[in-house]
């Protein structure tokens, strides 16, 4: 009853399973993290197709300094570059700890 519980040699996989268990875990994070990215990204695209139909005395609310000063705020505070076509689009976040311009959430 020895060899009822061993493995064969061509099923055993080189390494230590530490390592392999840890290299499933941060290919796991990885992609939890972009979905979450993903989802974020498409929400603030929705939002921001929703406030350019929306007219608020005779002029679209993307174009009012409040609004465009909230859509920075949320690309900035997410790490995404902003939606293409949005008062924030292109504008890419500063790496960590770099000089800011002064943009229109600066007081």
């Amino acid at each position: 009853m020895a060899g009822c519980c061993t493995t064969p040699a061509e099923r055993v996989v080189g390494g230590d399973g530490l390592t392999h268990s840890q290299r499933y875990l941060n290919y796991r994070r990885l992609i939890l993290t972009c979905l979450v990215t993903g989802l974020m990204r498409a929400l603030l695209e929705r939002c921001v197709t929703r406030l350019r139909k929306t007219v608020r005395h005779g002029t679209p609310v993307t174009d009012l300094p409040n609004v465009q000063a909230a859509v920075a705020g949320c690309t900035s505070r997410s790490n995404l570059p902003g939606p293409p076509g949005s008062p924030v689009a292109g504008r890419g976040v500063p790496p960590r700890g770099a000089p800011t311009s002064g943009g229109p959430t600066s007081s």
